[in-house]
């Protein structure tokens, strides 16, 4: 029994670890591709958090693969990760697109993780977030 205990924990760490990335910062930054235009909304985000766009259906799945695990299902953050819910009012996209390309106080660097234009497609639905 124990046994099984001690695997269902090594696979929970190592579960939670892979979906938190993992990549490491190496310093080297790229500048953000140009971001997909959002479609069905308003263009300045807002019909974004209610969920009813084509940029949250794209962002959203994104999200879910790579950032669920430490910012939680409803953005939320918790045990020592930081909320996103209001990310946007926080930080340019910009900054968004620095942070989930190279990391930085704490997370792992997406670059090379997750494609450009996935990228592009989660700063912008963060972005939105205000």
């Amino acid at each position: 029994m124990k046994h099984v205990r001690w695997m269902t924990v090594c696979f929970a760490v190592a579960l939670t670890l892979s979906a938190c990335g993992g990549g490491g910062n190496d310093g080297a930054g790229e500048a953000p591709v140009e971001q997909p235009a959002e479609t069905g909304g308003g263009g300045d985000g807002a019909a974004d958090a209610g969920g009813g766009t084509d940029l949250e259906a794209t962002a959203r799945p994104i999200y879910e693969g790579n950032c669920l695990a430490c910012h939680g299902t409803d953005l939320a953050g918790g045990g020592g990760f930081p909320g996103l819910q209001q990310v946007g009012a926080q930080m340019s996209e910009e900054e968004i697109a620095d942070r989930i390309n190279n990391g930085g106080n704490g997370m792992p660097a997406f670059k090379g993780v997750l494609t450009d234009e996935e990228i592009a497609t989660l700063t912008q639905w963060l972005a939105a977030k205000k």
